[in-house]
């Protein structure tokens, strides 16, 4: 998996993907990476399954999920004081499914 402020690619032996990111208003990027992973990392665990048990299509909402939090997270000044909280998150990625 490699991530940057445009999308996030990732990569199984089936094959690999990119997620586009989202638009942001960036005031600063420490913690970007590291609430990326944490999101795709939450996804992961919410689901119980071993990475090797994933399909790409749970890996593409899971890295959108990543996204979206980093998104959120370039939003605001410091690394932790800019974490979002869950219901941001939910909120940014349900944006664009409602497109």
């Amino acid at each position: 998996m490699s991530v940057s402020k445009k999308k996030s690619i990732k990569k199984k032996k089936e094959g690999g993907r990119q997620v586009a990111g989202f638009k942001s208003h960036v005031i600063d990027t420490n913690g970007a990476g590291d609430s990326f992973w944490g999101g795709f990392l939450y996804q992961i665990n919410q689901v119980g399954k071993r990475p090797e048990e994933l399909s790409l299509n749970e890996l593409d909402n899971f890295a959108r999920f990543g996204n979206a939090v980093a998104s959120l997270c370039v939003e605001k000044k410091g690394a932790i004081p800019a974490m979002p909280d869950l219901s941001e998150v939910e909120k940014r990625v349900k944006r664009i499914f409602d497109k």
